[in-house]
């Protein structure tokens, strides 16, 4: 019993041992540890840099074993992970995770979520078709810039009844024809946004829409070739016609086409002519439900034939050899239309007298009928010769009465009544030639020179090799003066429009006298006073055998362009000089005046530089001995106008019209050659021609009110019927005045000036006649004929603006004809 018990107790205090023992034991395995995670921001934005840092807890001892690994955002090792926030992060929600593992035991902890910001939207690009049927959906697609921006987007459609939109999506549907302009815009910011313009075409599986007659066309000159096109409307499931389908057509500028679809041509180009095709819908509504397009060239100068020149014989002739290109075997016809000669039906011109012959060609083939006029000159070779008068030292082309003998060819002429220069060419060509370009024959001939008045020398021992070329009405302007006594040779060549030859040779002019030996140099703001020393060398450098007693000069018989000649340098006691007045060399007699005394005034208007040039005749003591000469004057002056240079086609004409008061500049220091002129500018530069006289205001024009500028002038052209308005109550002086009716109102003023405005020129030989108004047809014929208008390369551009320089040079003409 004992023994029992002794071994009862002896097994519970075994027990109780080893159950004291438990603790220690469990005390040597892993203890799962406690991680926190936390972030350097709370927010973020594309580019910051976040480090996140792992906290275990308890804090492990020295010696154990830890591991790390990151997830989430990226992969790392150690208790601090550093990232940078991407592109693709913006919007997002940042949480990095990380699993610790200490000495075998394992905890994950994470941190809260670092939120990163969108970019500020700054554009929206949206892509896609811009067309769909009706029925039908298209899907568009957008954009958001830059990338790191939200790229939510909200749709809308600007006529839900044309075609609606999702609003998320961007799907458009079709729902009726038209257009229709689709929006997407940042949820983020609505004021980013883009537009989209989509057209909704009808179903293309309901109805097609079929064109015939489409071709090339032809332009030539005036003619103008059309094509007539038809549509048809085809129902595409039955493939029958709807016969009560309407169309509407248009095209692009090179073809006009009419309501019936007659296309016209215009202009060279590709040419594209569109048609929409109606259907009556629900309350006889038109609705559209078919489109198409027809394109073919308009080919310009369809004609290939090249104007000629022939030297003329009596059997002179000239085949013609049109051609057209992709034509299928036109037929040609041909027709005189101006000029001496005639054409055969195979296209031979003949002549029956020197001179231009114009034909006009006309080419024909299945839908085509074009034409084209070309020139052929016969040009001629003519050498004249002619003899100056006894005592004319001076004279202008057009000048009368100058030559004592005329031989043309060697055949003696009746002496020229008119146009002295003129009648040394054949009568036969003054409708057809346009341009003489003149050369020196002689350069180193000191005979003689010719010059433009108001302006230097341009003859005079002349560069061979240069052509001068002025137009018909400006070369009878020319002057020629005579130097000394002798020959002097001009070679011409009179050419058209076109730059054919229609006449040249040489022209011998004998002079009789000498002139211009006297030259005195002076400026715009100055007085010279002349010297009688000068006129006692003149007559002794010219060996006359008795003394020198007294002067004439010949003002009366030439135009003083831009100054007086006086009797005295006093402008107290001073009288402009006649041709009667005698001036004596040595001052002796009270019946004449003192030579030494005489003084050209320069026209304090006129500031530019010019030549003046007045004829004298010296008489000696001896009965009967004289001597004719020019006293020449060269003022020196300028224009204050940047713009206009010496060199400018229209330099002389605004000196004109500046130096007499006609034109101002547009500023101190401008011109502007090449701006409109307006209507209200035109009316005031006649007025001011006129002396600005006085005129009551009384206008029935609403846009002429009282006080302006113009409103004088407006008021005395219209008392005066020198202009009209476009109606009873509208002048329009700002609008831009076209050359036609400039001429139109010069024709008017010279009307009412009491001036002959019989003169009349054919205007057939300018392309562009047929597009002169009816109201200003006389007026142009007659500034044709007076040399007002001259044309442009064969056009008179009648509704053509004129500019300011063209109307200086219209100006100019007129009053200086």
């Amino acid at each position: 019993m004992k023994k029992s018990l002794s071994r009862a107790l002896s097994l519970a205090l075994v027990l109780v041992l080893l159950l004291g023992a438990m603790p220690f034991a469990l005390a040597d395995d892993p203890v799962a540890p406690t991680v926190t995670v936390t972030a350097s921001k709370t927010t973020a934005n594309v580019g910051d840099t976040i480090t996140f840092t792992a906290a275990i807890s308890p804090a492990p001892s020295a010696e154990a074993v830890i591991s790390y690994s990151w997830s989430g955002v990226a992969t790392g090792t150690a208790d601090t992970l550093s990232y940078t926030v991407a592109e693709s992060d913006a919007g997002k929600d940042l949480v990095a995770t990380v699993t610790v593992t200490v000495d075998g035991a394992t905890a994950t902890g994470s941190c809260s979520p670092v939120a990163v910001a969108y970019a500020v939207p700054t554009d929206v690009t949206i892509s896609g078709d811009s067309t769909v049927e009706v029925g039908k959906t298209l899907q568009l697609t957008g954009t958001v810039a830059p990338s790191n921006a939200d790229q939510t987007l909200v749709w809308t459609s600007s006529d839900g009844t044309i075609a609606t939109v999702d609003g998320k999506t961007g799907l458009v549907t079709g729902i009726k024809e038209g257009k229709v302009t689709i929006t997407a815009s940042c949820s983020a910011l609505a004021t980013v946004l883009k537009t989209f313009v989509v057209e909704v075409k009808p179903a293309s599986s309901a109805y097609t829409v079929e064109i015939s007659g489409a071709k090339d066309l032809y332009l030539n000159e005036k003619d103008l070739d059309t094509a007539q096109l038809s549509a048809k409307l085809i129902q595409t499931n039955t493939n029958a016609e709807v016969k009560d389908a309407t169309f509407k057509w248009t095209s692009n500028d090179v073809v006009t086409v009419d309501s019936t679809g007659k296309v016209t041509a215009l202009k060279a180009g590709d040419a594209t002519v569109h048609v929409n095709a109606f259907v009556k819908g629900e309350g006889d509504e038109a609705v559209k439900v078919a489109e198409a397009d027809v394109t073919f060239k308009v080919v310009d100068n369809a004609i290939s034939c090249d104007n000629a020149q022939v030297p003329y014989s009596s059997t002179a002739s000239y085949t013609l050899k049109p051609t057209v290109k992709d034509a299928a075997n036109p037929v040609f016809t041909y027709e005189v239309v101006s000029g001496n000669g005639t054409v055969s039906t195979a296209g031979v011109v003949k002549p029956t007298a020197p001179g231009v012959i114009r034909v006009k060609i006309t080419a024909a083939w299945t839908g085509h009928t074009v034409s084209k006029t070309v020139a052929v000159s016969f040009y001629d070779i003519v050498n004249a010769t002619a003899t100056v008068k006894t005592g004319v030292t001076s004279f202008l082309f057009s000048d009368t009465s100058v030559f004592s003998s005329v031989s043309i060819d060697n055949k003696t002429q009746a002496t020229p009544t008119s146009y002295c220069m003129r009648d040394l060419y054949k009568s036969v060509y003054t409708s057809d030639w346009t341009y003489v370009s003149l050369q020196q024959a002689d350069p180193s001939s000191t005979i003689a020179s010719i010059t433009y008045p108001g302006s230097t020398t341009i003859f005079n021992g002349f560069d061979p090799t240069a052509v001068n070329k002025y137009d018909a009405t400006n070369a009878l302007k020319l002057k020629f003066t005579c130097l000394k006594k002798g020959t002097f040779k001009l070679d011409y060549e009179l050419t058209t429009t076109e730059g054919l030859l229609v006449q040249y040779g040489t022209i011998t002019i004998n002079t009789q006298e000498g002139a211009a030996s006297i030259t005195y140099k002076t400026s715009y703001t100055t007085a010279v006073t002349v010297d009688e020393k000068d006129f006692a060398q003149y007559w002794k450098d010219n060996k006359m055998s008795s003394d020198l007693d007294y002067v004439k000069f010949g003002v009366s018989s030439v135009i003083l362009y831009y100054g007086e000649l006086y009797t005295t340098n006093s402008s107290s006691t001073r009288k402009e000089v006649t041709t009667g007045m005698s001036f004596d060399y040595n001052a002796t007699s009270k019946d004449t005046y003192d030579l030494d005394l005489v003084t050209f005034v320069p026209s304090a208007s006129k500031k530019t530089s010019y030549t003046e040039e007045i004829p004298f005749t010296c008489y000696g003591t001896k009965s009967g001995d004289t001597l004719a000469g020019v006293m020449v004057i060269e003022v020196s002056g300028n224009l204050p106008f940047t713009d206009v240079k010496t060199t400018d086609w229209f330099f002389e004409d605004v000196s004109y019209v500046y130096n007499n008061d006609i034109m101002n500049g547009t500023s101190a220091t401008t011109f502007d050659p090449n701006a409109t002129l307006t209507r209200a500018m035109v009316v005031t530069m006649l007025y001011r021609i006129e002396g600005e006289p006085f005129v009551s205001y009384s206008s029935s024009f609403k846009d002429v009110p009282s006080g302006q500028w113009y409103t004088d002038a407006v008021a005395w052209a219209a008392k005066n019927n020198i202009v009209n308005g476009f109606d009873a109550s509208t002048f329009g002086p700002s609008r831009a005045i076209t050359r036609e009716q400039l001429a139109a109102i010069l024709y008017r003023y010279a009307d009412y000036k009491g001036q002959s405005t019989s003169g009349s020129a054919s205007l057939s030989k300018f392309y562009d006649s047929s597009k002169v108004s009816s109201y200003a047809e006389d007026a142009m014929k007659w500034a044709v004929y007076e040399g007002i208008i001259n044309g442009d390369a064969g056009y008179l551009k009648p509704a053509g603006t004129a500019t300011r320089a063209e109307a200086a040079a219209m100006f100019h003409r007129y009053l200086e004809g």
